[in-house]
């Protein structure tokens, strides 16, 4: 965060500062990592205002968001950043102009933007507009899988969606995020593995992404920064009480069999960490290299109707290469009365049934057809338009008062 446009600008005309000075967006989960940056953060806007009267080089906007509707924790998301702003200062944070903006995650679930999403068994899939769950939340959406990765891969989904709607509503031109080099690297392979590889040079590396055509700076300042010399800091500075460790640090003691994707990533990470640190930054340094994989010449680019990135390549033709296409023959009578039995089982599928001219063909990616495969019901609920950029504004006006601390 040493470039240009974080210092202090100096000029005559107040507009044109005003004008060059960014509004950044610090999600804040109340993990360590991110408390730790948005204590590092204050700090650096503090020595602005002490060294140049009183002006700092950005504003800052802090969203935290809040799940306590569905998590089950009993966790008070007000009451813990009360504690929070107590121990960085509030007079501190009034002077720095810094605004706390609490996000409750039932916000990404619209009903007007509800549709159900099917999936046949060649791959195909398609949507209807959902009339009868119009009063569905994220809770009952999310139980739509009882696959633990699954639900938390599509709460990664929401979280992600949230912040960038709320860069959009703040005016936001750059987002920080809290990711230790652990962290990263529990990303680069859990995506790896849920076959969202593609997604890793836009989510994990830093640079300039387009969101409703707006271009939004992703930094990671914290990309450098073991997860092992974070809990050392957060220990010196007094933050490790009120980390609340929901979405890193060490994961509770259960079987493998109960533990997502990324759990028993993370657990891999944090067992070799201390002794192999050089395991996790080459993960790190070799995901940072990844870019867009090149597509079909016949293929053009969509995105995914459920979690929004790109489709470089058709998921159903990959789907199709990697399964045995030829059976061993058919010897006796019984064998060829049991493959017409299935063929006509497989064609009177519920989904196929369901798919008529004025349904809407939808592009699906491959983790998210995998992510359907777990559902084991016919169509998945999603609210799947993404609002437009007035869209966002305006309903940003109609909950500013009811969200914010």
């Amino acid at each position: 965060m040493s470039e240009e446009k974080f210092k202090v600008k100096y000029g005559k005309n107040l507009e044109d500062i005003k004008a060059k000075t960014p509004t950044v967006l610090l999600p804040v989960s109340l993990g360590e990592s991110s408390l730790v940056l948005l204590d590092i953060v204050v700090s650096q806007l503090e020595e602005q205002s002490a060294m140049n009267r009183a002006h700092i080089g950005y504003k800052l906007v802090v969203v935290i968001i809040d799940e306590s509707d569905f998590d089950n924790t009993g966790i008070d998301i007000k009451e813990n950043v009360q504690k929070l702003k107590e121990v960085l200062g509030t007079e501190l944070l009034d002077k720095l102009d810094i605004k706390f903006k609490i996000v409750k995650s039932e916000s990404y679930v619209t009903s007007n933007r509800l549709q159900k999403i099917f999936l046949t068994h060649d791959f195909k899939s398609f949507s209807v507009k959902s009339e009868n769950d119009l009063d569905i939340d994220l809770k009952t959406i999310l139980l739509q899988t009882l696959d633990k990765s699954t639900r938390e891969d599509l709460l990664n989904i929401v979280r992600k969606e949230t912040i960038l709607r709320t860069a959009i509503a703040e005016n936001c031109s750059v987002v920080l995020f809290g990711h230790s080099m652990s962290k990263l690297a529990d990303d680069i392979l859990s995506l790896a593995v849920k076959g969202r590889g593609s997604e890793i040079s836009d989510n994990l590396t830093d640079g300039i992404i387009e969101y409703e055509q707006t271009d939004l700076h992703i930094l990671h300042p914290l990309r450098d920064i073991l997860f092992s010399e974070i809990k050392e800091y957060s220990k010196l500075s007094g933050l490790s009480e009120l980390a609340l460790n929901v979405f890193e640090g060490a994961t509770v003691k259960k079987s493998i069999k109960n533990k997502t994707i990324n759990e028993l990533i993370k657990d891999y990470f944090r067992s070799v960490e201390v002794e192999y640190p050089e395991v996790i930054s080459t993960v790190v340094k070799i995901g940072s290299k990844m870019a867009h994989p090149p597509t079909q010449d016949d293929f053009q680019i969509k995105n995914c109707i459920l979690c929004n990135n790109a489709i470089y390549n058709d998921p159903k033709h990959w789907l199709e290469q990697i399964t045995v296409h030829g059976g061993a023959p058919l010897e006796s009578e019984e064998e060829r009365a049991n493959l017409e039995a299935y063929l006509a089982s497989v064609k009177d599928k519920k989904s196929d049934s369901l798919l008529h001219e004025s349904d809407k063909v939808v592009p699906l990616c491959y983790g998210c057809i995998v992510n359907l495969g777990t559902t084991g019901q016919s169509g998945f609920i999603w609210p799947t338009k993404r609002p437009s950029k007035q869209e966002i504004l305006d309903e940003y006006v109609l909950t500013d008062d009811e969200e914010e601390d």
